[in-house]
């Protein structure tokens, strides 16, 4: 009672805050890469869901660690 922030149950408030999560992690993570690019590192991302093919990212990781 008597609260201005809306109870995590609401759905709107749910559907809201994991829109807005998503942009700030997107632009963390396009700023984060931007500044090891800058510091002259090579940056390969490997998200979660690509893990569950470990043949696949074995691959990449050798490719990019080949240059």
């Amino acid at each position: 009672p008597g609260s201005a922030r809306r109870a995590p149950q609401d759905r709107e408030y749910g559907r809201e805050y994991w829109e807005q999560k998503i942009v700030r992690n997107c632009r963390k993570h396009t700023a984060d890469l931007a500044a090891l690019e800058a510091l002259g590192w090579s940056v390969l991302t490997v998200w979660e869901c690509e893990v569950r093919d470990p043949c696949s990212v074995k691959t990449r990781l050798r490719s990019f660690l080949n240059g």
